[in-house]
């Protein structure tokens, strides 16, 4: 996986029960995993425009412009609570469906493992990004989740993945 996306990924479950809980779930030698209930509306509007503006992301990825790097799409699993998504990196067009590898170790589903080949619908999408010379494009689920930390925690982060992210036009 490549650098910038290990740095930032951000496994989100979305729960529908109790049996995992709302917040942070630390990780040795792994991403954290925020819990996110499934009624939080900024998460729901981040998804919603991810799939509003993939036509974006499409248009990026096929442009073969090489200033446009690691691009991943967000994907739900079913887990027994809910959904956990999972970031699929290295993602290429194959017909109508995105073609990528699991980018990220699954906590709560079992359906795939990481490095495994995955096939995604759009539909099914429920983010996507690439960096456009250290600038994230999209990840509209990532920046719903800084846009809930303290403005330490978001200098940490900024810090942390090396990358620019601007205030959407």
């Amino acid at each position: 996986m490549n650098k910038i996306l290990s740095i930032i990924v951000i496994l989100i479950v979305t729960l529908s029960c109790n049996n995992i809980q709302k917040g942070k779930v630390e990780r040795e030698n792994e991403r954290d995993i925020i819990g996110v209930e499934s009624n939080d509306s900024e998460m729901n509007l981040a998804t919603e425009k991810a799939k509003l503006n993939i036509e974006k992301f499409d248009s990026a990825l096929k442009s073969n412009n090489p200033r446009f790097i690691n691009f991943s799409v967000k994907k739900p699993y079913k887990t027994e609570s809910g959904n956990e998504h999972i970031w699929i990196s290295d993602v290429v067009l194959n017909g109508n469906k995105y073609l990528g590898i699991i980018g990220n170790t699954p906590e709560y589903t079992s359906e795939i493992k990481l490095g495994d080949t995955v096939f995604v619908e759009k539909s099914e999408i429920s983010d996507w990004m690439y960096i456009d010379e250290n600038k994230l494009r999209g990840g509209y689920t990532i920046r719903a989740l800084r846009n809930k930390m303290s403005e330490s925690e978001k200098k940490q982060f900024d810090n942390e993945n090396g990358m620019i992210i601007e205030d959407e036009k």
